[in-house]
């Protein structure tokens, strides 16, 4: 009987330590649910441009922010 307790506390300290790994997952598949009429070559070419893109934008602003001057920029 005191198995069966422990191994329910472990399955939800393992919840609550991986929520928003669990979350992502369900987002993501939602997300591949609703998109069905996408091309694969499609959805692979607007991945990679999105990350591209917002990769940019991450590298641009390192050094404005080690300068300190923040990310407002005022």
């Amino acid at each position: 009987m005191e198995d069966i307790h422990n191994n329910s506390q472990g399955i939800g300290s393992w919840l609550l330590e991986n929520i928003v790994t669990i979350i992502f997952i369900a987002f993501t598949l939602f997300g591949f649910m609703v998109s069905s009429g996408v091309s694969v070559g499609y959805f692979f070419s607007e991945l990679s441009s999105r990350v591209f893109r917002n990769s940019f934008l991450v590298l641009s602003l390192i050094i404005p922010v080690l300068a300190g001057l923040g990310l407002n920029f005022g």
